[in-house]
């Protein structure tokens, strides 16, 4: 346990990390937890609920059905004992992070809510 982290903790820790494991609930874009692990470029296995979507299902993400903790365990188990697949789930999360979930893209998404705004 590394108890409470400042931000700047957090993002260091993760990017020690091999995997992330989502256990709270089903992932979708609303889970931040989920999403910091895909902007660490991690693999992320978790389960799947109605509200699991796009950008999330692009990502490098695992998906098991919700609360079916031996397909949970199985699919961790089947990312850190394959390396190359683990680096290829890393690769997806990577490119989701750069096209949708960058500051980069997030302002600019901003930026253009807030020039229709105006626009009318």
């Amino acid at each position: 346990m590394l108890g409470l982290l400042a931000a700047e903790g957090v993002a260091q820790v993760l990017a020690r990390a091999d995997v992330l494991l989502f256990v709270r609930g089903g992932i979708s874009s609303r889970r931040g937890s989920a999403l910091a692990g895909l902007a660490c470029e991690l693999p992320v296995i978790g389960y799947r609920s109605e509200e699991t979507s796009f950008p999330v299902t692009e990502a490098g993400v695992v998906l098991v059905p919700l609360r079916d903790v031996e397909a949970l365990g199985k699919a961790l188990a089947g990312v850190l004992a394959n390396d190359i697949w683990r680096k290829q789930l890393c690769e997806r999360s990577r490119v989701v992070q750069q096209r949708h979930l960058s500051w980069e893209v997030i302002s600019q998404s901003f930026l253009r809510l807030l020039a229709n705004g105006t626009a009318r």
